[in-house]
């Protein structure tokens, strides 16, 4: 059996490796947030919602799937577009639109704030795959 504390020294740049995995995938989630960044902002009707979950129990992930139409500009639009939770969103909803493409409103810092969230953690992934100084 180990003393406590464990040395983890050999497994840091392991540990760094998998941490840059997880960084450039929160940063790729983040920057494909910013697309909507200088979308125009509507309020859409939301009808015929459909409810998908995926897994079960208290890790059971829902989302309503629904239809959307709003007007921009004087023209009309529609889209499929997905509402995250059980509750049924039927009726009016705020959007972020571009063309005929349509995503449920967040605020828009939301993915500006994930990005710098991904590449922190890549700072930090790097920090651990550096090898230690020779004491």
């Amino acid at each position: 059996m180990r003393a406590w504390p464990v040395d983890f020294s050999s497994k840091r740049r392991g540990m760094g490796l998998a941490l840059m995995v997880i960084a450039v995938v929160i940063f790729a989630y983040g920057a494909y947030q910013l697309r909507s960044w200088n979308w125009d902002t509507a309020t859409g009707t939301v009808s015929a919602c459909k409810l998908s979950t995926t897994g079960s129990g208290s890790k059971a992930t829902h989302t309503q799937t629904c239809a959307v139409d709003w007007t921009a500009a004087g023209v009309d639009h529609h889209a499929t577009i997905d509402f995250g939770g059980r509750t049924d969103p039927t009726g009016t909803a705020r959007l972020l639109v571009h063309g005929n493409d349509a995503i449920a409103y967040s605020g828009r810092i939301y993915g500006l704030l994930v990005a710098v969230f991904g590449m922190l953690l890549f700072g930090a992934a790097l920090l651990l795959r550096r090898r230690p100084r020779d004491q």
